[in-house]
């Protein structure tokens, strides 16, 4: 039976102004993987070209990656424990006076230092995690101080809360009940691309760092579901804002690799939400149409493809991939407006297969099944 499939490519604001900065080729090798397949990949892109510059060297990349140039825009440390994004924040710190640097403190505002979010003490300190600036961030030392190694999490009911309305408390979200830090919801989603991207970066020494009730033990998945499940949540509920795309150029430029679930918010579902790998920003600056006719579907060797893009985009490439991201045929169609073909699939074994249809705005999925 033939099957005329209209697709709604959705367009990101999110997106579209990230790619911009991002180097040329520096996803290819991720192109048509998804799940722990796609993590993989990304692993080994976000690993080549990491420069360890030491744990001091922090404090030199601190003034290019974490200044307020969006909220009181006064070039001081964009503390996210600290910054009240509709006021005024109770206090500040400015890189150039060394006072401001941690030294002892005793309440908030005495002075910033570095903040590890995933906590120091599951990996033992241990150099270059420790020194890795896209996960370690300057903050108020004594907010740092109670969030302690505490994982992040939902607090109805607050043992203690900062002058931005961070919270430390028990947890109110299922699947944990231990006690747990909240940061405000301005930077919920950077706090959750962060998580995703240390236990992406450190795939292969995940098992051997300890759990915290944070991480899972496995090379794989890397966060125990309880997390994942609140941290896609956060992901969804606060998009990347202009504030991490610049921090990722500038962390990139300090230490030569980036965060990948900034650059492209849709990974972070490919590899932990639903596999349909559709993009999870909301958005939207503009929708596109494209038409896929795939018959026969279901199949038991060759399919055929008639594909048609929206007059304002054009196709670029065809993927189809089992459901572990293996890639299993490309077609490259620049530019084109119009696919016409087939695929050959008696040697697949039967299941189900993914069909991805990449145009110059978006990005089309279709279900294969091989009988």
């Amino acid at each position: 039976m033939k099957k005329n499939i209209l697709f709604s490519v959705i367009l990101t604001a999110t997106s579209l102004s990230g790619f911009a900065q991002i180097p040329a080729g520096y996803y290819d090798n991720a192109t048509g993987y998804t799940g722990y397949a796609l993590k993989t990949k990304l692993c080994n892109i976000i690993t080549l070209g990491h420069v360890d510059h030491g744990y001091n060297g922090l404090y030199n990349g601190y003034p290019n990656t974490d200044v307020d140039r969006y909220y009181e825009n006064d070039g001081t440390v964009l503390d996210i424990y600290s910054e009240k994004p509709s006021s005024v924040d109770a206090y500040t710190y400015s890189y150039t006076v060394p006072a401001n640097r941690c030294g002892n403190y005793s309440t908030e505002g005495d002075c910033f230092n570095r903040e590890h979010m995933m906590p120091q003490s599951l990996f033992n300190s241990a150099s270059p995690m420790k020194n890795d600036i896209q996960f370690v961030v300057p903050t108020d030392g004594k907010v740092n101080g109670v969030r302690d190694n505490f994982p992040y999490g939902k607090v109805n009911n607050p043992t203690w809360t900062s002058t931005n309305g961070s919270k430390l408390g028990p947890n109110a979200s299922a699947g944990y009940s231990g006690t747990v830090f909240e940061p405000i919801d301005e930077f919920k989603g950077d706090v959750a691309r962060t998580l995703f991207y240390f236990v992406t970066r450190y795939q292969n020494s995940v098992p051997s760092f300890s759990s915290g009730n944070i991480m899972d033990g496995t090379a794989t998945r890397g966060l125990l579901q309880w997390q994942v499940d609140l941290l896609l949540q956060w992901h969804q509920q606060d998009p990347v804002s202009q504030r991490e795309k610049d921090r990722n150029n500038a962390a990139y430029n300090y230490q030569g690799n980036r965060n990948p679930y900034i650059d492209h918010p849709e990974y972070v579902d490919c590899i932990w939400g639903n596999t349909n790998c559709a993009p999870t920003s909301v958005a939207t600056i503009n929708t596109t149409n494209t038409y896929i006719d795939v018959y026969p579907n279901p199949a038991k060797d060759i399919v055929h493809l008639s594909i048609t893009a929206n007059a304002t985009d054009a196709l670029e490439m065809m993927v189809v991939q089992s459901v572990d991201g293996r890639v299993l045929w490309t077609k490259d169609v620049p530019k084109a407006q119009q696919y016409q073909g087939q695929i050959d699939m008696s040697t697949y074994p039967s299941g189900i297969y993914i069909l991805k249809i990449k145009t110059e705005q978006g990005l089309a999925i279709k279900k294969l099944i091989k009988e």
